[in-house]
This record gives C-alpha cells, structure tokens and sequence, in this order.
C-alpha cells in the first residue's frame, strides 16, 4: 500500500481548484466564490485573502516576473504580491466577455505570452493577460492543453480529442486516433516523447504516448469514474478518479501500469510536487493534503513465512514492490532482506 496523504485541519468550506508555489515555503491556493489562501512557513499556517467580487478561480500559474495569473469562467484574475491582493485583467466594462466563459486552465510562456483554454476554445494574449485573441483549432470543447516548447503543444477535450501543433498554434493536426470517445480532461508530459492524457465520461480512461504524440495507446478503461487531473511527482503518476468521494491513484509505470490507491474523501482538483518528493494537494470543501517520499513507504514488509512452506530450502518467489516493481536496487532504489531466524522478507527504501 502507499504511503496515506495526511490532511490538514480545515480552512475555509469552499473549493480549493489550484496550486502554485514559489517555494516549499510560500504557497498559494485558489478556489471558489474568490477565496485564496496563502502560506509563508510550508503549510503549518495560512492566511486568507478574499478576491474581490468572488470570482471562482479554476487554474493559476507563476509568471517569470513572480506575478500570478488565474482563470475561471469568464474571468482573468492577477495578482502581483504573491496571493495577497488581486486585480481583474478583463474589466467588466461592457464589453463582450463571452469568449471567456468556460475557461479552465491558463499557461504562462513568458511574462506577456499567455495561453488559456476553455469549452470555447484556445486563446492567446501577448500582452500579460489583458487582451485575448482566438487560437483556430477547428475543435470545440476544449479541456487542456500542455505546451512542451514555444512552438510545440497539444489541446485535449471533448469526443477523445487530442491536438497537437508544431508551428506555435499557426496550425493543428488530431492525434490519437482510435483513442475512446471520451471527455478527455487532462494532458501531461514529462519529456518531449512521454505524456499522458486523462479523462472519460461516466467510465475511466487514460491514454499514452512514448513516441511524442505520434501513436496513443489506452492503457486503462474502466467502468465507472472518471479520471481527472494527473501529476507526476518525479518517481509515480499520480490523478484524481471520481468525484466526491474520489481516489488519489499513484503508479510508477504508465505503460503497463500497476495502480494503487488512497480514498480521497473530498476529491483531490490539484497536486504540487517539489524537487525532494513532498507533495501538496487541495481538495473540494477547503481541505488541503501533504505526503513525503512521492507517497512511497519508507519501509514495505513482505511477510511470507518460509518455515511453512514444504521444502523450503529450493522454494523460489517472485517479490515485487506495492506498485507492481520487481524488486531490486537497479529498478527500485531498495535493499532486500532476509532474516531467516523470523523467516521474513523486508523491502528496505533507501
């Protein structure tokens, strides 16, 4: 079993929806109805910082600059002292705002390249986040997007979309065909060749590709709950199935993935992860959740007891790790003993 993410005491009744950190110190939180918490010492305290006009924050990132800007529906929110006090970039000053409903996630290039994407679409704003053009994909329904360099990225979302553009958005091309026809609402890679994409309707899907978004294999399919955000922490892939209540769901291979879970009871929407493996999360109904080590156990113990076994002496195993490793210090990073006085075999994490 993995290691169990602990939760804080409570902090405020709504929903926490991002995470951005400029250290393992100070860390913000955004949610629902404008609410913004904010911690300095790594999370044993936290302040709140109510946005005015209680917008619903759905995604945040850090600008090079150190400035913060988040997106929600039909708002574009900064802040420029690290949570503490925000402004509105889209005024409400009459102008058509439609565009802007629906908007879900945002990603910072620079400090005036901008990218959001929402059921209405991709947008670009070369200014910082206060104009907004139109990105043509030919696509709708738009969920996520994940950009690998400036002029490579890929959009996710609706009917098993999967995007990718070469040329800085100029052009589009779909992916992923014979991926399942699902609400996809998820893309993340770790390099230029591997990523991941998440999603499903009433059922589970995740898909991936190790050929930088050539060819997309599902490696999982499931009947009920749909899998959500999806993180990796430096050793395991992490993401969200099912709603309230939902599981925190961790594997150390996506191609042939062995999953292990932790109920979640309100929902994970977002992970952070820094360098040393302590990972943070914030969950529906204003919880917040820590773990170490990447969720992995600092000690396993296999209790398989030879003594009971019939000749015992040429008895052979297969010992794997809880996340479905073959044990051993090349793969693992882990110490295998036996103790034959107790007849027992520890997995020892280095």
């Amino acid at each position: 079993m993995l290691a169990q993410w602990t939760r804080l005491p409570r902090i405020v009744s709504e929903d926490l929806n991002s995470i951005v950190a400029y250290s393992d110190s100070l860390i913000v939180i955004v949610g629902s109805d404008g609410v913004c918490i904010r911690t300095e010492d790594g999370g044993a305290s936290w302040k709140i910082h109510d946005i005015p006009s209680g917008p619903t924050l759905l995604d945040a990132m850090i600008k090079p600059n150190g400035s913060i800007i988040a997106v929600g529906n039909a708002v574009v929110y900064e802040s420029l002292d690290s949570g503490k006090t925000w402004i509105s970039l889209i005024a409400d000053n009459g102008q058509d705002r439609s565009w802007a409903n629906g908007l879900l996630h945002v990603r910072v290039m620079n400090d005036s390249l901008v990218y959001s994407v929402g059921v209405n679409g991709l947008f670009k704003s070369t200014n910082g986040g206060r104009a907004w053009s139109v990105v043509p994909t030919s696509a709708n329904k738009h969920k996520d997007m994940e950009w690998i360099t400036d002029s490579m990225g890929y959009v996710v979302g609706g009917a098993g979309m999967i995007l990718r553009t070469r040329d800085a958005g100029a052009s589009w091309e779909k992916v992923g065909r014979g991926v399942s026809a699902s609400e996809l609402e998820d893309v993340f890679f770790i390099n230029a060749d591997t990523g991941i994409v998440t999603g499903g309707n009433y059922e589970g899907v995740v898909v991936v590709t190790t050929d930088g978004g050539d060819t997309w294999s599902t490696v999982r399919e499931q009947k009920y709950g749909r899998i959500w955000n999806v993180s990796y922490s430096g050793k395991l892939w992490w993401m969200t199935v099912g709603d309230t209540p939902g599981q925190a769901e961790a594997t150390a291979d996506v191609v042939s993935p062995v999953w292990d879970a932790h109920v979640i009871p309100d929902g994970i929407t977002d992970y952070h992860w820094f360098a040393d493996g302590v990972g943070i999360a914030c969950s529906h109904q204003g919880y917040v959740y820590t773990i170490r080590n990447h969720g992995i156990p600092d000690i396993v113990s296999v209790g398989t007891d030879y003594k009971s076994q019939p000749n015992n002496s040429n008895a052979q195993y297969e010992l794997y790790d809880l996340i479905g490793r073959r044990c051993s210090d090349d793969a693992t990073g882990a110490i295998l003993q036996f103790d034959r006085k107790s007849a027992k075999t520890n997995l020892i994490y280095r």
